[in-house]
């Protein structure tokens, strides 16, 4: 994705014709590296978000839960521009740096002028908050002079641009002209990528694929540079002027997002509204699948031990049941011995004789301890008998709780595989702390948590409910009317279904739909 200068200087356009003259009204940081700032503007309540890891600044709709102690930065944002006033968002000389200006009142009424920069340098970002001088009051990531000697971002001293090195500015028509005079051939992309400031290289690729198309050449630019030259300043004025904002998506994944669709690029591209909804839209996928991948990574740690853990102790029990099974063969060797005892001499190791309980009278041989008597040694066996009985019955009853305990992680697996928000992923931590899979170490919280909801879907005039873990299972299952339909697939893992009849006769395929989801689920 163009995440460049000529990208943000249409997102800076957008952000000013939204922004301008809108007052903050809250402040707050959802994550120690996010800021998110309420304006009420005249089309409504805006959201504007800046990151500075993954560097980013756009209107979101996607609202993020706060923590319940604020972080400092995000104090130290409300003190200063709390009920501001945001006049305008510009970019800055076409670099990566958004300039925000706000008119802000202090605590003696008096009117000032503060500057947020929020720099969105690739990997490197930071919010930057100066006085009307440029004097840094404070900003997110210090900068001492010990890490850089060329620039450094600390309080007290005043904020200067990044060094740049000299690149021909896209609006340089005479720059432009010269740059493609003096290309000697070779990938052109990569050319322009290094000599044009503030393109990245999918915009690079994009114009040397116009300047290919239009000239039907790349190779020999000299006597056709004014043409290229006018080129590349007509695609950035449409990028800026007229921007088409859209989604790149591959195989309905949002890759990245875009001013206007790139003809270089094979992928679908959908459109948004504005540039502002095409990275919610990116980021907000992006965020949620890093965000649900290391949430949940702890939790399938969690089950896959205990699953591990499960497996190995029935193993265990079903080895411990077997060698109990043959307790009635020490039964029946304790009364054949007490039948021939007066046959047994004393101080035997061992005793030939017919086993007259099976009817072929086959010949056995008894193993002895000839330290006991023959009274004793039919004891022995009785105990062993005893014991022997005792582990199967209680292995037995073991092993059927470990059979169901087995069956709730393969479930609650299956929970964390179908989850769709934080709601859900709260219920399964809270469930696996009541199973002791996770320590009981979270703070609870005074409110309640919101009760997360299941899947729903309406067919037919139907309302039908997945339950997407063991609590809503259990809410559905004991919420639903004696007319509805409960389905769940057998001997599996899944999810419970609802079909809410209101008493009314359910159609067939109804059903059918149903036991799908419930099969999808499971």
């Amino acid at each position: 994705m163009p995440s460049d200068a000529i990208t943000y200087s249409a997102l800076a356009k957008e952000l000013n014709d939204t922004l301008a003259n809108a007052k903050a009204e809250k402040i707050n940081m959802p994550r120690k590296d996010e800021a998110v700032i309420l304006f009420n503007t005249a089309s409504g309540k805006k959201y504007l978000m800046m990151a500075a890891d993954t560097p980013r600044i756009y209107i979101t709709e996607n609202i993020k839960s706060n923590p319940q102690t604020p972080f400092g930065f995000c104090m130290f944002l409300r003190k200063h521009l709390s009920n501001a006033t945001l006049k305008s968002v510009e970019l800055m000389e076409y670099e990566r740096i958004f300039k925000l200006t706000f008119m802000g009142i202090t605590e003696l009424k008096d009117k000032v002028t503060l500057y947020l920069y929020m720099e969105a340098l690739g990997k490197y970002g930071n919010i930057i908050l100066c006085d009307e001088n440029d004097i840094i009051i404070d900003c997110f990531k210090k900068i001492p002079f010990d890490v850089s000697s060329v620039r450094q971002l600390l309080p007290g001293i005043k904020y200067t641009l990044p060094q740049a090195p000299g690149k021909t500015l896209i609006t340089s028509g005479n720059g432009l002209r010269k740059l493609f005079e003096n290309f000697e051939g070779g990938d052109l992309a990569y050319y322009l990528f290094k000599n044009i400031k503030g393109v990245s290289k999918e915009t690079a690729e994009e114009i040397s694929n116009l300047i290919s198309v239009q000239l039907n050449t790349t190779a020999d630019l000299c006597s056709k540079a004014e043409e290229a030259a006018d080129i590349t300043m007509e695609f950035a004025r449409r990028i800026i002027e007229s921007p088409s904002p859209c989604v790149l998506y591959s195989d309905e994944i949002p890759k990245g997002y875009f001013a206007v669709p790139y003809s270089s690029i094979s992928d679908s591209f959908k459109n948004t509204s504005s540039l502002s909804a095409a990275m919610d839209t990116f980021f907000s996928f992006r965020d949620k699948t890093i965000f649900y991948r290391e949430a949940t990574k702890k939790l399938n740690s969690a089950v896959n031990n205990a699953l591990q853990r499960t497996n190995k102790k029935i193993a265990l029990q079903i080895q411990k049941i077997e060698e109990s099974r043959d307790y009635e063969k020490d039964i029946l060797t304790g009364d054949i011995i007490l039948a021939e005892i007066y046959k047994i001499k004393e101080g035997s190791d061992k005793y030939k004789t017919i086993n007259f309980y099976d009817e072929k009278l086959p010949e056995i041989e008894i193993k002895l301890d000839k330290n006991l008597s023959p009274a004793k040694n039919a004891q022995r066996y009785y105990q062993k008998a005893a014991k022997k009985k005792k582990t199967l019955e209680a292995q037995s009853a073991e092993l059927k709780k470990s059979n169901e305990f087995l069956e709730y992680l393969n479930t609650l697996a299956a929970s964390l595989e179908i989850f769709s928000d934080a709601e859900d992923l709260e219920e399964i931590k809270k469930e696996m702390t009541e199973m002791k899979l996770l320590p009981d170490n979270i703070s609870h919280k005074k409110n309640k948590p919101k009760e997360s909801v299941p899947f729903h879907y309406l067919y037919e005039g139907f309302h039908i409910y997945v339950g997407k873990n063991n609590f809503q299972n259990d809410r559905l299952t004991s919420s639903a009317d004696k007319s509805d339909m409960w389905l769940h697939v057998l001997d599996f893992a899944g999810s419970h279904v609802i079909i809410d009849s209101e008493e009314k006769i359910i159609p067939g395929k109804v059903i059918e739909f149903a036991a799908q989801l419930a099969a999808y689920y499971s």
